[in-house]
């Protein structure tokens, strides 16, 4: 049975990174059975709780995505545990404030097999992100597809682009060359794209235009699914048809859902 609380007092609790409503952190120490795995935590202000968060992911609609994701379980959490982690967090400057009324977390496998601090971290844009660790010879790069969608006809640039423009980034590879159907080099022209800008950032000995390339080209079918899943229903419409909250139904909801996830590669040469 896993409780957190036998990890308690051990220092063995590391921070990997956070996102908008959570935190997540690696267990380090020599507990078998909380080794190899990360949780994910609630942050203070989230409307969402972990459970319901949990039941959605596990709901049907995922279903054409499950063999790609992360498996996950929750558990029970206590105050204690979750104070510990807090102390954790402002001993290590970390700004970061838990939901201390939560008492549920998510527990999953840790992606990374050693400390974050081992490795390199590399981030092209905000979309792009680069995990180098020299010693174990790994590279990891975590891919946020963001809008993949038919752009109308009377469109010059993509979503995806303008937003990324107008927020100041300087790094903008169309994310619609990887669903191209009418151009077939979509994906190698999107995968040199990323090379040469990982290279121009002082990683001129680290070459992954090839390993992108296959890895991208036989895992199409997530690239594939996410984009079908997207164009369910008219984004577009539903979003200037939108009066108010109400108006955003379970469709609309799953919808830009896809549109906040991650897709993580191992790109180990």
């Amino acid at each position: 049975m896993m409780d957190l609380d036998d990890t308690l007092y051990s220092h063995c609790w590391s921070y990997i990174g956070s996102g908008s409503a959570n935190v997540v952190l690696c267990y380090n120490g020599v507990n078998s059975i909380f080794k190899g795995k990360a949780i994910r935590l609630r942050l203070k202000n989230t409307d969402v709780s972990t459970t319901e968060i949990y039941s959605y992911i596990h709901s049907k609609r995922f279903d054409k995505l499950r063999e790609y994701m992360v498996n996950m379980e929750i558990l029970n959490i206590s105050e204690k545990f979750l104070y510990y982690i807090q102390n954790y967090l402002n001993e290590n400057n970390i700004k970061l404030q838990l939901d201390l009324t939560e008492n549920k977390c998510l527990i999953m496998k840790n992606i990374f097999p050693t400390y974050i601090s081992d490795y390199k971290i590399i981030k092209l844009s905000k979309y792009h992100t680069f995990f180098i660790n020299s010693i174990l010879n790994e590279v990891l790069f975590e891919f946020k597809p963001k809008w993949l969608y038919k752009m109308p006809t009377d469109h010059i640039n993509c979503r995806n682009c303008l937003i990324a423009r107008s927020k100041g980034q300087e790094f903008i590879p169309c994310h619609l060359k990887l669903i191209n159907y009418n151009d077939p080099n979509g994906i190698d022209e999107w995968c040199y794209e990323i090379s040469i800008k990982l290279k121009q950032m002082n990683e001129e000995n680290l070459n992954i235009y090839k390993p992108l390339k296959e890895c991208i080209k036989f895992n199409f079918t997530i690239v594939k699914t996410l984009y079908e899943l997207q164009n369910n229903i008219n984004i577009h419409e539903r979003i200037l048809s939108l009066n108010s909250q109400k108006d955003v139904d379970d469709d609309l909801q799953f919808n830009m859902t896809l549109r906040d996830c991650s897709l993580m590669m191992n790109l180990t040469l």
